[in-house]
């Protein structure tokens, strides 16, 4: 079973490295050129920016996990900062990708409000899946201390 495990954990460090280069390839039109600096792409550059996040924190916990298991349990802010950050880097993800949703949804359904097509707006709704997502992790970082301590 351990050794289905390692093989998992392999085929993971291979395909999210192959996934961050790709994710940065579709970025970095949205960022050098500039006839791509619209409300949509800025959202979905975000949304790229969260999978580059997630992709080098479950990069960097699968080589650990791979060639250094121990550490990840032996100490533990370590292990209290993993539970938090694995939270915090998936919701992310996920709000981002739902806040290009909400987006689209209002563009759609106000057609004729112009806050819900400019920039500010945009950045705006950059901000908040950010903030939710460092937010949101923080009461079972919270618990999780007092039990470590306790």
């Amino acid at each position: 079973m351990a050794d289905a495990i390692y093989i998992i954990y392999i085929i993971q460090t291979v395909v999210f490295p192959v996934t961050l280069l790709l994710t940065l390839i579709y970025l970095l039109p949205i960022i050098l050129i500039q006839r791509f600096h619209t409300t949509n792409n800025i959202l979905t550059g975000n949304f790229c920016l969260a999978g580059i996040v997630c992709c080098v924190y479950w990069e960097m916990y699968y080589l650990v996990s791979i060639f250094n298991p121990v550490i990840l349990f032996q100490n533990t802010v370590l292990c209290i900062c993993n539970g938090y950050l694995a939270v915090m880097v998936n919701c992310l993800v996920v709000y981002s990708l739902t806040m290009i949703t909400i987006n689209r949804c209002f563009t759609i359904i106000y057609p004729q409000k112009r806050l819900f097509k400019t920039q500010a707006w945009s950045f705006i709704s950059l901000v908040v899946p950010w903030m939710v997502s460092c937010v949101l992790p923080t009461p079972s970082l919270v618990f999780s201390i007092e039990v470590k301590i306790a």
